[in-house]
């Protein structure tokens, strides 16, 4: 099996303090990307970034090509009603899974914790399969096992 990760752009609506992708300058240049993303030959095609969300347009565009298997997103961009009503729907009709990450430090708000949780549990509720990835950062790294999984 072969895996491409494609990364539109670096843009991200979070700081999170393990990542600094959202810090390198691009210039996305929707031509060339489609092209090469169309042109690819891999059994999985992982959307990454910074978030691959955040220009929904192009997003969109970039899904509806039929070449992407799975979406790395912090989910938080979107207010629940959104994921619900136009997110999912992608999701599923192009049966792509969604990966998020967990670490309570990559949010700055308690409203942050609760859309991605709300997000989270859209998904799932329709039948989304959801990758749950924990960034395990130092913090979380020196925490008693215990705490981890009573805050997951």
């Amino acid at each position: 099996m072969s895996t491409l990760y494609v990364v539109p752009w670096y843009s991200c609506n979070l700081d999170c303090p393990h990542c600094h992708v959202h810090k390198r300058q691009f210039t996305f240049n929707k031509d060339k990307f489609m092209n090469s993303l169309n042109n690819a030959e891999y059994d999985e095609v992982v959307l990454f970034g910074g978030e691959p969300t955040m220009v929904w347009v192009q997003f969109k565009d970039i899904i509806e090509t039929g070449k992407i298997t799975s979406v790395s997103s912090n989910m938080v961009m979107y207010p629940t009603h959104f994921i619900k009503s136009v997110f999912v729907p992608y999701m599923l009709k192009y049966n792509i899974s969604v990966a998020t990450s967990w670490n309570l430090k990559r949010f700055k708000t308690l409203e942050q914790v609760e859309r991605w949780a709300a997000n989270v549990k859209a998904l799932t509720d329709e039948n989304v399969d959801v990758l749950l990835l924990i960034t395990l950062t130092e913090d979380l790294l020196e925490a008693p096992l215990s705490h981890v999984i009573h805050a997951l």
